[in-house]
C-alpha cells in the first residue's frame, strides 16, 4: 500500500524458480497529483520511468508469478529482461525461459499492465542455465537463435522454447503485451478497456510448428496493435465490442519490423463487435499497407461475425491486382458495400497468404521494383502463355535507411487456380531481370499444414530460379526455412541461396503432429500449458488436475490455484459449485480453506447468467423461453426480466416486426451512391446525394398500402438539419406526417413515430444540410402493422449497431436497452 516505486523488485537477472504469489499492490494517489504524482518519486529517475516504477518488476523471466494484483500503479507487472550487479553480462536475459506466470491481474496502471520489455526482446530458448550454475549461462553459444544440429526442435534450426502467460487479466491500462517477443502465447487472457488491449511490435513463428499466439482469450474495448512477422493465430478467441485490429502497427518505426507482411489467422474465433467504426487498419505508407487476415483452412463456411458471407480473407487496397480475380475466387473492393469497416481493403473468398522475398545489399535509391504477374487458370506454369490477367508492381521495403531487414512482400492468393510470375523491373528502362540466386523466398507458414491438415500451395515462376519438383513451379507452405528468423537473429549467412522456397537445398520441413504436443487432445491443438517440468517428477507424477511439477524443486508437486493440502486434493472452490456458467471467485485469493465469503459472491457468472450458482438465465429458462423470433439476441440485466436486442431490420418486444422497406424499389432526386443501398439491409452501404444540393428526397415504394408505425433512419455523418417524412397512397399526392428541424452532423439514428399513418410510398424530404457535402443514409427502415411477403433474412446476417452518437427525438416503438458491455465473468474468464 502506497509504496514508492516497485512493490516487488527482482534486480540482477540470474534469479530463477522463485515463487512470488498472491501479493496485492495498491497506489492510493492519482498520477495527476501535483505533489505525490501517483506512487512515483518526484525528482528522481523513478518518476515516470518505464522500468523500476512498477508494482512488480523483474529483470529475470524464469520465476513464477501467481495470483498477484496491482491497482493504480504507474506500471503493473513488468519483465524488463536484462542483467546488472554481479550477474552483469553473465546471463542471456532476453533468451531466458519463461517461468509460470499465472492468474495475475493488472488494473488501472498509468502505462504498462502486464508487459515484457528488454533490450533484446524476449525470445525464450533452451540454454544451460540452472540453479546449480547460480542462474548463469555457461555456454553463451546456446543463446543463439539457431541450432545447426537441429537437436532442440527436430527438423528445424530454431532454438525457441515456447511458453504461455496463462489466465492473466488486464483492464484500464494503457499498454499490454510486448516490445519484441516470440514463442510466447497469451492463453485465457482477458484484456478489457485498455488503450491497447495488446501492444506487440515484432514476433516470430513458434519453434514447435503448432502453437497460436492467442488461445482461449477475450478482448473488448480497445485496440489490438498487432506485430509483424510470422503467422499470428487467434484460436478460440472472442472479440467483444469496440475492438479494433491494427496490423503490423510498429513496422518500420525505428528498427522494428521486417517486411511488414504478417499473416493473421482466425481459428474458431468469434467477432462480436458490431459498431460502425473501422474494425481494422492497414497502416498504409511507411509499413507497406501490409498484412493479411484470413479464416483458418476448413473453417471458411463457419460463421465468425467478422467476414461477410462468401468472403474469408482481407488485404490492403494497395494490392489491386487481386480485384482481377474471376468467378468463384473473386475479390472485391470492400468500400462500396462496407464503407471503411475493413479500411477500404480488398475482400476475397480465396485464402490470402504472405509472400516475402528477402534481399541484401540494396538501397532505397537504387532498388528496382518487383513485378508480379498473375494468370487466373488452373494450368500451372503451362498456363502462362499470352499476356497476364493482372499484374502489380511492388516497391522495395527496408527498415530504416541502412538495414539488413530489406526486400519485397505482397499478399498472394493460395491455391492452384492461378499462377504467378515474379521478376525485377527497372522503371527507367522498362525492362525485367532475374531474381538473384542468393535471395531468400518465404511463402506462408508450416503451421498451416501442421495445424489444419491442408498445405498452402501455389504455382510460382520466379525468373532465374527453378521452383517446385522438376521446375513445375509448385511450392507449399511447408517449404524449408532454416536459419531464416529467430526473433533476435535475422537471417544467418547459411540461409542465403540455400534455404527458403525455390532454393538449391530447399526441401519440405518435417511434418509435426500438433495433437501429440497436447497429450493427443485435438481440441487443444495450438495451446501451451503454463511452465512446468514433469520430467523432474517422473518417479511420482503429479496429478495434472490439481498440481504441477516445480522446475526448481525436483520431485515436488506444487498445488495449482484453488487447491491445497499435502497432496493438493482440497479444492477451495468445492463449496461454490459454480457450474458450467460460472467461475469460483476464490481461485486466485491464495486461501488455505474452503470459500468463506457471502454465498452471493462465491461465483462470478457468465454474461446472461445469474444466481448464487450461476444457474439462472431468464432467456433460456423462461416459460416459454424468449427466442426474439430468431431475429435478435435475448439478454437480461437483473436475472428476472428478459429483453430482446433486435437485429438490423427488426423491432418489437420479440423482434417480430420486420422492415417492410427491405429490398423494395426506391428512387431519389439526386444520387452519388444508389438509393437502393438505403434499403438493402446492409448497415455499411449507403445512399449519398449529390454535394451542394439542399432540396433532396429519398423515396421507397412499399408495394402496397400499409399502416406505418415508425421510420428509423441511420444517418451517416452528413445528415439533414431539416427534413420531413411524407407518405402517399398513389405516389402523387403527398402528406407530411413528421418533421425534424434540429438535426446536426453525426447525429446517428433517428426514429420517427408515425402512429399508423397510411400509405404505400414513403419519402424522406430534406431541405437543409448539416455539412457542406450532400445527404447520406446507411439504412432507412420502415415498420408497419402489415408484413411484406419476404422479410429480411434472420439474425445474425442483420446485426444491430450503435451509431455514435445515437439520437431519437421521440419515443421508440419498442425501447431497446443495450446489453451490458462487460460482465465480471468476462473479466475473470476461467478464473
Amino acid at each position: 500500500w502506497d509504496v514508492r516505486g516497485a512493490n516487488v523488485y527482482i534486480e540482477d537477472g540470474n534469479e530463477m524458480h522463485n515463487e512470488i504469489s498472491y501479493n496485492v499492490a495498491v497506489c492510493p494517489h492519482s498520477l495527476s497529483d501535483p505533489i505525490l504524482q501517483g506512487c512515483s518519486i518526484p525528482g528522481t529517475s523513478n518518476a515516470g520511468s518505464d522500468a523500476p516504477n512498477a508494482a512488480f518488476y523483474s529483470k529475470a523471466a524464469t520465476n513464477d508469478w501467481i495470483g498477484n494484483r496491482a491497482a493504480n500503479t504507474y506500471n503493473g507487472m513488468l519483465l524488463d529482461a536484462g542483467t546488472q550487479g554481479q550477474a552483469s553480462g553473465q546471463v542471456c536475459a532476453s533468451d531466458a525461459a519463461l517461468g509460470r506466470w499465472v492468474g495475475n491481474t493488472m488494473h488501472g496502471c498509468s502505462r504498462f499492465g502486464l508487459y515484457t520489455l528488454g533490450h533484446g526482446g524476449n525470445f525464450p530458448k533452451v540454454t544451460d542455465r540452472s540453479i546449480g550454475t547460480n542462474g548463469l549461462n555457461q555456454n553463451t553459444a546456446l543463446c543463439d537463435g539457431f541450432d545447426s544440429s537441429e537437436s532442440i526442435n527436430p527438423g528445424t534450426t530454431d532454438r525457441g522454447y515456447p511458453a504461455s502467460f496463462y489466465q492473466n487479466v488486464d483492464y484500464h491500462n494503457v499498454f499490454v503485451g510486448h516490445y519484441n517477443a516470440g514463442d510466447l502465447q497469451h492463453r485465457a487472457h482477458s484484456s478489457i478497456n485498455n488503450n491497447n488491449l495488446i501492444y506487440w511490435k515484432e514476433t516470430k513463428n513458434f519453434a514447435d510448428g503448432c502453437s497460436s499466439h492467442f488461445f482461449d482469450s477475450f478482448y473488448q474495448d480497445g485496440n489490438l496493435a498487432l506485430p509483424d512477422q510470422g503467422s499470428i493465430i487467434f484460436s478460440r478467441t472472442k472479440f467483444g465490442q469496440n475492438v479494433h485490429l491494427e496490423f503490423n502497427h510498429h513496422c518500420d518505426v525505428g528498427a522494428t519490423g521486417v517486411l511488414c507482411m504478417p499473416q493473421y489467422i482466425l481459428d474458431n474465433s468469434v467477432w462480436e463487435n458490431d459498431n460502425s467504426n473501422k474494425w481494422i487498419s492497414f497502416q498504409a505508407g511507411y509499413n507497406n499497407d501490409g498484412g493479411v487476415l484470413s479464416v483458418a483452412p476448413g473453417q471458411e463456411d463457419l460463421p465468425n461475425g467478422f467476414f461477410p458471407e462468401g468472403y474469408h480473407s482481407v488485404a490492403g487496397s494497395t494490392y489491386s491486382y487481386l480485384l482481377a480475380s474471376p468467378g468463384p475466387r473473386k475479390c472485391i473492393d470492400s468500400s462500396p458495400l462496407y464503407g471503411d469497416r475493413f479500411d477500404n481493403g480488398i475482400l476475397c473468398n480465396a485464402p490470402l497468404r504472405s509472400f516475402k522475398m528477402y534481399s541484401r545489399g540494396l538501397t532505397g535509391s537504387t532498388a528496382p521494383m518487383l513485378k508480379v504477374e498473375v494468370w487466373f487458370n488452373s494450368l500451372g506454369l503451362l498456363g502462362q502463355n499470352g499476356p497476364a490477367n493482372a499484374e502489380q508492381l511492388v516497391g522495395f521495403h527496408m527498415i530504416g535507411d541502412l538495414s539488413v531487414k530489406q526486400g519485397y512482400s505482397f499478399p498472394i492468393m493460395a491455391g492452384l487456380s492461378q499462377s504467378y510470375r515474379i521478376s525485377l523491373f527497372d522503371q527507367n528502362e522498362g525492362t525485367t531481370s532475374e531474381i538473384p540466386l542468393d535471395w531468400v523466398i518465404e511463402f506462408s507458414d508450416p503451421v498451416i499444414g501442421n495445424r489444419f491438415g491442408v498445405d498452402d500451395e501455389v504455382y510460382v515462376n520466379v525468373l532465374g530460379r527453378s521452383c517446385g519438383t522438376n521446375g513445375d513451379g509448385l511450392i507449399t507452405s511447408q517449404h524449408d526455412r532454416k536459419f531464416l528468423w529467430s526473433g533476435d537473429h535475422f537471417i544467418d549467412d547459411a540461409a542465403w541461396g540455400n534455404f527458403g522456397a525455390c532454393a538449391t537445398e530447399s526441401v519440405d520441413m518435417n511434418p509435426v503432429d500438433c495433437s501429440a504436443l497436447v497429450g493427443g487432445n485435438p481440441s487443444e491443438e495450438g495451446s501451451i500449458e503454463a511452465s512446468e517440468c514433469p520430467e523432474l517428477c517422473a518417479a511420482s507424477p503429479c496429478n495434472p488436475i490439481n498440481s504441477y511439477c516445480h522446475c526448481g524443486m525436483p520431485s515436488t508437486c506444487k498445488c495449482k490455484p484453488s487447491f491445497t493440502g499435502p497432496d493438493c486434493t482440497v479444492d477451495l472452490c468445492s463449496s461454490a459449485s459454480c457450474g458450467e456458467h460460472g467461475s469460483c471467485a476464490a481461485k486466485y485469493l491464495g486461501g488455505v480453506g474452503d470459500v468463506a465469503i457471502d454465498p452471493s459472491f462465491e461465483c462470478i457468472c457468465e454474461s446472461g447468467w445469474f444466481g448464487n450458482k450461476c444457474d439462472v438465465n431468464p432467456c433460456e429458462m423462461g416459460e416459454p423461453a424468449k427466442t426474439c423470433s430468431g431475429n435478435g439476441k435475448c439478454f437480461s440485466l437483473n436475472g428476472i426480466d428478459a429483453e430482446c436486442d433486435c437485429g438490423m431490420g427488426y423491432q418489437g418486444n420479440d423482434c417480430e416486426a420486420h422492415n417492410i422497406a427491405y429490398g423494395k424499389a426506391s428512387s431519389t432526386s439526386s444520387e452519388l451512391q444508389p438509393s437502393s443501398r438505403a434499403f438493402d439491409g446492409n448497415i455499411w452501404s449507403r445512399w449519398e446525394s449529390a454535394h451542394g444540393l439542399e432540396d433532396t428526397y429519398l423515396e421507397v415504394d412499399l408495394g402496397d398500402v400499409y399502416d406505418i408505425e415508425s421510420v428509423n433512419i441511420h444517418w451517416e455523418a452528413s445528415s439533414a438539419k431539416r427534413y420531413d417524412i411524407e407518405v402517399s397512397s398513389d405516389g402523387i399526392t403527398l402528406a407530411s406526417v413528421w418533421s425534424k428541424t434540429d438535426g446536426y452532423a453525426n447525429m446517428g439514428s433517428v426514429i420517427s413515430m408515425l402512429n399508423g399513418a397510411s400509405g404505400r410510398f414513403l419519402k424522406m424530404h430534406a431541405f437543409e444540410r448539416t455539412m457542406p457535402y450532400g445527404y447520406s443514409i446507411f439504412e432507412m427502415e420502415v415498420f408497419g402493422v402489415m408484413g411484406p411477403s419476404s422479410p429480411p433474412t434472420h439474425w445474425p446476417t442483420y446485426k444491430a449497431i450503435s451509431l455514435a452518437p445515437t439520437v431519437s427525438k421521440v419515443p421508440t416503438l419498442s425501447p431497446i436497452t443495450s446489453p451490458p458491455s462487460l460482465s465480471l465473468f468476462e473479466i475473470a474468464r476461467e478464473k
